[in-house]
C-alpha cells in the first residue's frame, strides 16, 4: 500500500459514517411519518409494527455507526502517529492538513502563506519520506 492510500484510510471512514448519519436521519423522518398517519389510518392495519421495524434499524445503524467511529478514532490515530515520523515541520503539517484535517491545497496553501505549486512538492516530498515507514505498518 502506498502512503497516499493508507493516509486517506481515515478519510473514506469518515465520510461511510457521515453516510450512515444519513441514512439514520432518512430512516428517522420515515418513522415520524409513519407516526403521524396513525391516528388517520381505520384499524386493522399495522402501521405500529412498521413504526418499530424502523425504530429497530435505526438502532441497528447507531450501533454499527459507533463501532465505526471507534474504529475512525483508530486510524486517526495510526495515522497522526505516521505522520509524527515525519521530522521536517513544513513536511509534516502539509500532511496533518490534508489527512487529519482533510483541507483543500487551496487552504493548505493560504494556511502556509505558500504557493499551491510549492505545497503540492512539500506533500509529493512528504509522501516519499513516509513510503519505508508505510511498508513496515503493512
Amino acid at each position: 500500500m502506498k502512503a497516499k492510500d493508507y493516509l486517506k484510510r481515515a478519510y473514506k471512514a469518515e465520510i461511510q459514517i457521515k453516510s450512515k448519519l444519513d441514512q439514520v436521519e432518512t430512516l428517522r423522518t420515515l418513522a415520524e411519518k409513519t407516526t403521524t398517519t396513525l391516528s388517520h389510518t381505520p384499524k386493522g392495519t399495522d402501521q405500529r409494527g412498521q413504526v418499530e421495524n424502523i425504530l429497530a434499524k435505526i438502532i441497528d445503524m447507531e450501533t454499527e455507526i459507533n463501532g465505526d467511529i471507534d474504529h475512525l478514532l483508530d486510524l486517526k490515530n495510526e495515522v497522526n502517529e505516521l505522520i509524527s515520523k515525519v521530522t521536517d515541520p513544513d513536511l509534516r503539517l502539509v500532511l496533518e492538513f490534508r489527512y487529519l484535517c482533510y483541507k483543500s491545497w487551496s487552504q493548505i496553501a493560504a494556511e502556509m502563506h505558500y504557493d499551491i505549486r510549492q505545497v503540492h512538492r512539500l506533500h509529493s516530498q512528504a509522501l516519499r519520506s513516509l513510503e519505508k515507514d508505510v511498508t513496515k505498518c503493512h
